[in-house]
C-alpha cells in the first residue's frame, strides 16, 4: 500500500472495523489482567487482528499482505493509545462497546486531522477543534459568560470552529440581541488572514445598508488579548442552520423544487452583488457556506425563542485548572458515542450490511427558506486572486482543475453544483483516486459523463492540462466513459418528471458550460424563466423580507 493511496483511504474498512473489535473482545476475554499494561495488551490485540487478517486476505500475495499489516500495526498501535486514553478518562462506567466505539471516533478524527491536505471545509459542528491548538498563537479559550469588547459581548455556547477560528454564541448587551463571534487564532499569519476579512466583510456590509443582498453582515470587529496572544475578533448577524443541515435533515432526499427556487434566488442575489457591484468571487460556495436567515426549528433561534442570556458564570464552570464541568464532558462523550453508532450503521447500511430503515417524508413546513452566503476568509477581488487552488472538491470549476485561471464563473460553477444538490439530495460529483487516476482525473471524467467532452481547445489549455489529457484532448487513463445526460439523469435516478428535469437541466447546463466566458452571470440567471415559474413577484417579495432582517 502506497502513501498516496493510504492517505486517500479511510482509517480501515468496515470490515476491519469489525475484525478491531473482535481481535479486542478475543483478548480481553482471554487476558483481562493484561489490560493494565496496555503495551502488551495491544501487541495481543494486534497478533489476534493479523490472525483475522490472513483469513480475510488469503488470497492477496505476501507482499500485499505484508505491506497491508505494516500499515495496519502502525494504526493499531495508534488506536491502542487513543483506546487507552478514552478508558482511563472516563467518568463513568461505560461497557467495552461503548469505550471502543468511542476510540474509534477519536482515532478516526486523529487520522482525519493527519491526513488533511486542503480543508475541504472551514469548519466542523459535530467534532471538537484540536485541544492541543489552545496554545501561544492558537484558539483563545472561551468559558460561558467571558466578555468582550469592554463588557458588550457575553459568550453563551459555542457554534462551531474551524481551522483558523472558533464561533461562539454571544449576547450584545447594547442592542440586546444575539450575535455569532468569530474569534481567530492569534498567531501572525491568522491575524492577517481576519484583517483580509474583515476588509471583505467591512465591504459587503458597508454597500449594502438596507440588508438586502442576501450576504452575511458585519456587525463589529475588535482585537482581544489572551493568555495565548491578540486574538481579532468579528462579531456578525446571528443567522441559523445551514443548507447542508437541512439537506440532511430532509434525509437526502432532495427539497421541493419550489423552495429549491427560493434557496437558488437568494444565492444568486448574492453572487449578483457580490460579482457585479464589488467585484469579488466567493471561491468557496458550498451548502456549509449559505446559513438559513433561522433555524430549521424556529424555537430553537435564540433571537425568536426569547431566550434568556447567561450574563455571569455558571456556578462550578471551571476549576482552578481550567478544567470544563465534568458532567458537561460526559455528556459530550457519551453523545458522540452515540453519534459513532449511528455513524457506523449507516456505513454498514450503504455497503448492503444491514436494510436501513425507511422513514417518511420530514415536514417542511414553518421553516423559512431565505437564506445568506457566509464565510469570505477566502473570498478575493477579481482583480487580486489569492491562490491557484480554490474551491471545495465536490464544487469545484473545470478551469480550477486544469489551472487555466478564473473568475467569477467558477463561482457559477459551484453554484450549480449546490443547486443540483439541493434538488436531489446528492452531490453532482463525488471523484474518488482510482488504481490507475487520480482524483482530479476521475472528477474531469464525471462532468463529460454528465455534460459531454471537454472542448479540446479547453482541455489542454491549462497548466495541469498534460496531466490529464493527451494532445487530441482525450484523458489519459479514463477511457471508458458512461454518458448519462442530465434530464435523463434526473428523470432516471432521481425521479424527476420528464417536465420538471428538462426544466431543471435547461436551467442548469448553461452554467455548468466548460468555457467560462459562456455562462451566464448571476444576473442573467436571477432572469432565467425556470427560477420564475409560478412566483412573478418573488424578487420583490424578496426584498421586503431581507429588508426586515436589518440590523440595528
Amino acid at each position: 500500500m502506497d502513501s498516496s493511496s493510504s492517505s486517500n483511504s479511510p482509517p480501515w474498512t468496515v470490515e476491519e472495523e469489525e475484525a478491531l473489535a473482535q481481535s479486542y473482545v478475543i483478548t480481553s476475554k482471554k487476558h483481562r489482567s493484561l489490560i493494565s499494561n496496555p503495551s502488551f495488551f495491544w501487541d495481543l490485540v494486534s497478533y489476534h487482528f493479523r490472525l483475522a487478517l490472513e483469513r480475510n486476505y488469503d488470497s492477496r500475495s505476501d507482499d500485499e499482505l505484508c505491506s497491508k499489516w505494516l500499515d495496519l500495526k502502525r494504526k493499531i498501535a495508534m488506536f491502542g493509545d487513543i483506546y487507552d486514553n478514552v478508558y482511563k478518562n472516563r467518568k463513568m462506567v461505560w461497557n467495552d462497546i461503548d469505550i471502543m466505539t468511542m476510540a474509534q471516533e477519536e482515532y478516526r478524527l486523529k487520522m482525519d486531522q493527519s491526513n488533511m491536505s486542503c480543508s475541504s471545509s472551514s469548519g466542523s459542528e459535530e467534532e471538537d477543534e484540536n485541544m492541543n491548538s489552545y496554545r501561544k498563537g492558537g484558539y483563545h479559550a472561551v468559558r460561558v459568560a467571558d466578555t468582550f469588547a469592554g463588557g458588550r459581548y457575553i459568550a453563551q455556547r459555542k457554534l462551531g470552529w474551524g481551522q483558523f477560528s472558533t464561533v461562539w454564541l454571544a449576547y450584545d448587551s447594547q442592542t440586546a440581541k444575539y450575535v455569532a463571534l468569530k474569534i481567530q487564532k492569534s498567531a501572525p499569519e491568522f491575524a492577517q488572514s481576519a484583517i483580509y476579512e474583515i476588509e471583505v466583510v467591512s465591504a459587503l456590509t458597508k454597500h449594502d445598508p438596507e440588508n438586502k443582498k442576501c450576504v452575511i453582515q458585519l456587525v463589529d470587529h475588535f482585537k482581544h488579548t489572551g493568555p495565548n496572544g491578540q486574538h481579532f475578533c468579528m462579531v456578525f448577524e446571528l443567522l441559523g442552520d445551514s443548507i447542508l443541515q437541512l439537506i440532511k435533515y430532509n434525509r437526502y432526499k432532495g427539497l421541493p423544487l419550489n423552495k429549491v427556487r427560493d434557496i437558488c434566488r437568494c444565492i444568486l442575489t448574492a453572487l449578483d452583488y457580490l460579482h457585479r457591484q464589488l467585484g469579488i468571487i466567493h471561491t468557496d460556495l458550498k451548502p456549509e457556506n449559505i446559513l438559513l436567515v433561522s433555524t430549521i426549528n424556529p424555537s430553537n433561534d435564540p433571537n425568536q425563542s426569547k431566550m434568556v442570556p447567561i450574563v455571569s458564570k455558571p456556578e462550578g464552570s471551571m476549576n482552578n485548572n481550567g478544567g470544563c464541568v465534568a458532567n458537561g464532558i460526559e455528556k459530550k462523550l457519551k453523545q458522540r458515542a452515540r453519534q459513532a453508532v449511528a455513524r457506523i450503521y449507516a456505513r454498514r447500511a450503504s455497503l448492503g450490511g444491514v436494510r436501513p430503515v425507511t422513514k417518511g417524508d420530514r415536514c417542511l413546513d414553518g421553516i423559512d427558506f431565505r437564506c445568506k452566503v457566509v464565510d469570505f476568509g477566502n473570498a478575493c477581488w477579481a482583480n487580486r486572486p489569492n491562490a491557484d487552488e480554490i474551491q471545495t472538491r465536490q464544487y469545484r470549476a473545470p478551469e480550477v482543475i486544469l489551472q487555466s485561471g478564473y473568475t467569477f464563473s467558477a463561482d457559477m460553477w459551484s453554484f450549480a453544483c449546490t443547486a443540483f444538490e439541493l434538488a436531489t439530495g446528492e452531490t453532482m460529483f463525488a471523484p474518488k483516486t482510482g488504481q490507475s487516476f487520480s482524483e482530479d482525473e476521475d472528477h474531469l471524467a464525471l462532468m463529460m459523463e454528465i455534460l459531454g467532452k471537454i472542448p479540446r481547445k479547453i482541455a489542454t489549455g491549462g497548466l495541469r492540462s498534460k496531466d490529464y489529457f493527451d494532445r487530441y484532448g482525450d484523458l489519459k487513463r479514463i477511457r471508458r466513459l458512461k454518458h448519462v445526460p442530465l434530464a435523463r439523469l434526473l428523470t432516471e435516478k432521481f425521479k424527476f418528471s420528464v417536465n420538471d428535469a428538462c426544466d431543471f437541466a435547461g436551467f442548469l447546463i448553461p452554467v455548468l458550460d466548460f468555457a467560462p466566458e459562456k455562462r451566464p452571470t448571476a444576473g442573467q440567471c436571477l432572469q432565467h424563466a425556470w427560477l420564475n415559474k409560478s412566483s412573478e413577484s418573488s424578487v420583490q417579495k424578496l426584498d421586503s423580507e431581507m429588508s426586515k432582517l436589518q440590523i440595528k
